[in-house]
């Protein structure tokens, strides 16, 4: 698992350095991906659990 993730870090490196979003207008629209991505579910869940603080605080 630990070379995957090297992987992943060294396209991500490649992409942003030299690849297709070297623009950063290019790169808005994937980055707003990725935090909707995190952020949305996590909104979700809390929508359902709002009332049962042992679950929000974790």
């Amino acid at each position: 698992m630990t070379f995957f993730f090297l992987l992943i870090g060294l396209e991500m490196k490649f992409h942003l350095v030299e690849g297709e979003h070297k623009n950063k207008k290019k790169l808005i629209l994937p980055a707003a991906a990725a935090l909707g991505g995190v952020v949305v579910p996590v909104l979700i869940y809390m929508f359902f659990n709002y009332d049962k603080p042992g679950l929000i605080k974790g």
